[in-house]
């Protein structure tokens, strides 16, 4: 993976997605392109039921194809969030850089992946994608 040099930037693209979680990790954002970079600046967990308890889980996906280094580093893992309640995953103060997917034979990069519970969990993330 390149790791692109973020002192002479040309471009801070500032992004925000949400998406409501499913019983498997799935993606939240994308694999970086190449020559970028995302810096995760915040990932929040609303529970959206009325009355019931769900749990939360976040990883940092990691997939390098070529050599077959495919690991999960989990920054929460089955964390419950109580009805009607919010869990702040990541901060300003907790921010985190993923790679870009440089290569010419395969998959390979970092993503930001959540799961939980039912869809009753909703999450919100928001990163800079820097070139």
């Amino acid at each position: 993976m390149a790791n692109p040099n973020i002192v002479a930037v040309a471009t801070i693209k500032g992004i925000t997605k949400t998406q409501v979680a499913t019983g498997g990790l799935v993606n939240i954002t994308a694999y970086p392109a190449t020559d970028k970079v995302f810096k995760i600046n915040s990932l929040i967990a609303s529970n959206t039921h009325a009355s019931a308890a769900k749990d939360a889980t976040a990883a940092i996906y990691t997939n390098n194809s070529v050599s077959a280094d495919i690991t999960t580093h989990y920054l929460a893992k089955a964390v419950t969030v109580p009805a009607k309640a919010s869990l702040v995953i990541v901060d300003k103060n907790s921010s985190f850089y993923l790679n870009d997917n440089t290569t010419a034979v395969g998959v390979m990069g970092q993503t930001l992946q959540i799961m939980a519970t039912d869809a009753s969990m909703d999450f919100t993330v928001s990163y800079e994608e820097i070139s």
